[in-house]
């Protein structure tokens, strides 16, 4: 069995409280931090200690051609 410390397992539960306000919040920084109970600053800087970078949410891309999409059949 692979040992994982203590800190290894609070970062992995961290990372992904974030990503999930994150996603809920569409990917608002302000949003998230509040969902989260923090401030923007501190979100940006966990954001980065965790290498989560934006994401852009399907209804941000609505109206741009995804590349799959053709008419051929």
């Amino acid at each position: 069995l692979e040992e994982i410390s203590l800190q290894q397992k609070v970062d992995s539960f961290e990372k992904q409280l974030i990503i999930n306000a994150l996603e809920k919040a569409n990917w608002v920084q302000t949003e998230a931090a509040r969902l989260l109970g923090t401030t923007r600053g501190i979100l940006r800087y966990k954001m980065k200690k965790h290498n989560i970078e934006k994401r852009y949410t399907e209804d941000s891309l609505q109206g741009q051609p995804s590349g799959n999409e053709t008419d051929e059949d």
